[in-house]
């Protein structure tokens, strides 16, 4: 019993690790692996047999679930684990006696809440009587009628008959069968083979191999055998835990470093994004500055354009009101200064042009002078000696030449003319 409760201890420690690190929600539940039912959710009714069977990979399924599998002749795969199994004979799979009992349990606490409804038919007859008496020496659910032969049997005389309604939690068990004969118990245990086997299975298959009734000294020694199982997964279960919960500080470190870099990101985009804005402002100041730069020169230039279109229509204008209005004598002058212009290459005409229609209008008029190869024009004005010009004798030009040096004769480009005030009035 010792060995017993320390390794339901070292089971409740397990399913205590198990909850604490996986959550409760990831506890152990005994349920089927195929419908997903808990066993201690399923139904208990009058005359139904309820078995829960254990698959190769130690995983738990009902009994209907695994039978109507093998009906359809498939190969069991567990779908917790994907563990395939070829076996195709149900009795050949082992029961889940843990929850067998409690199902047994659950189906003695129904009878008491209900007295006349019977869950259990007897192992002994045929007529599947409602059983009411329990052997536990037998492992046998007895109907009353068995009952009485029980006790009056020489094999069974001894045997300690309990009422099914009194039993206590874990306190029922149920006849195993042959898996190979369906209707013979297991009785004997071939240390060849090391399985259980029945009476038909001795005279058939293990006829010349040792065997034993299951008690005694060979009890003992198997279930040294489990206990030598249950300390070599106690270990391993030991290894689990020191290596599970070394995954799981690693994994909160991995948390962390990776807290630790989001963090980093973000505060490396705040850095990016303050840079992104310092230098988007900076560059709008470069952009701005060029614009104010680029404008002021297009400006610049702009108005001078427009002073030299105001230059040159004042020009045009001149020249047209003098073409028109204009005495030979005028158009002459005008000449020179056009050939004065075109020989010096100098861009004085319009300040010329300017100087004279200004002159033109002004109440006082200045002696205009200039310089330059205008022989041609002296000569005409020369041969011309005066001009009239139609007005009053005060308002009429006087044209003279005057010689540059006493002496010298006239010298080319040395010419001198004064105009009454008002001489272009109407023509300006």
């Amino acid at each position: 019993m010792s060995s017993g409760s320390g390794s339901m201890e070292f089971t409740c420690e397990l399913g205590n690790f198990v909850k604490q690190e996986l959550g409760s929600h990831m506890a152990v539940t005994s349920s089927c692996v195929f419908c997903k039912v808990p066993f201690k959710d399923m139904t208990i009714l009058k005359g139904r047999k309820y078995e829960v069977k254990v698959l190769h990979c130690l995983h738990s399924a009902c009994g209907k679930c695994l039978e109507d599998i093998l009906q359809k002749g498939q190969d069991t795969q567990c779908p917790v684990c994907d563990a395939r199994t070829v076996e195709q004979n149900y009795n050949k799979f082992l029961c889940n006696f843990a929850e067998n009992q409690d199902l047994d349990y659950r189906a003695v606490e129904a009878s008491r809440l209900s007295p006349e409804e019977q869950f259990f038919v007897c192992d002994e007859c045929v007529d599947d009587c409602p059983a009411v008496q329990y052997c536990a020496q037998c492992v046998r659910r007895l109907c009353a009628e068995c009952s009485e032969h029980h006790k009056r049997s020489k094999a069974s005389a001894t045997h300690a008959l309990a009422p099914l309604k009194e039993q206590k939690e874990y306190s029922l068990h149920r006849a195993a069968i042959c898996a190979v004969h369906a209707h013979r118990e297991l009785e004997f245990f071939c240390e060849a083979c090391n399985v259980m086997c029945c009476r038909e299975c001795i005279r058939q298959e293990h006829e010349t191999h040792p065997y034993k009734l299951p008690t005694g000294r060979l009890v003992e020694e198997q279930r040294k055998v489990l206990q030598d199982h249950i300390h070599q997964l106690r270990n391993m279960g030991l290894v689990l835990q020191v290596r599970h919960q070394q995954l799981t500080n690693s994994i909160d470190g991995f948390e962390k470093e990776l807290r630790a870099s989001k963090q980093n990101i973000q505060n490396l985009e705040q850095q990016v994004k303050c840079a992104l804005q310092d230098r988007r402002a900076q560059m709008l100041g470069e952009v701005e500055a060029f614009r104010d730069r680029q404008r002021g020169s297009y400006e610049s230039r702009r108005a001078a354009v427009a002073s030299k279109m105001l230059n040159r229509w004042r020009f045009i204008d001149f020249l047209e009101k003098v073409l028109t209005r204009g005495t030979n004598c005028e158009v002459m002058l005008l000449t020179g200064y056009i050939s004065a212009q075109q020989l010096l290459n100098e861009d004085v005409l319009a300040s010329k042009v300017a100087d004279l229609a200004l002159a033109a209008t002004s109440e006082e008029q200045s002696p205009v002078s200039w310089s330059g190869d205008v022989a041609a024009v002296m000569r005409s004005i020369s041969n011309m000696a005066s001009c009239s010009v139609p007005g009053s004798p005060a308002n009429r030009p006087t044209l003279k030449l005057e010689p540059a040096d006493s002496g010298a004769g006239v010298r080319p480009g040395s010419l001198e003319m004064s105009r009454a005030p008002a001489l272009l009035d109407a023509k300006v």
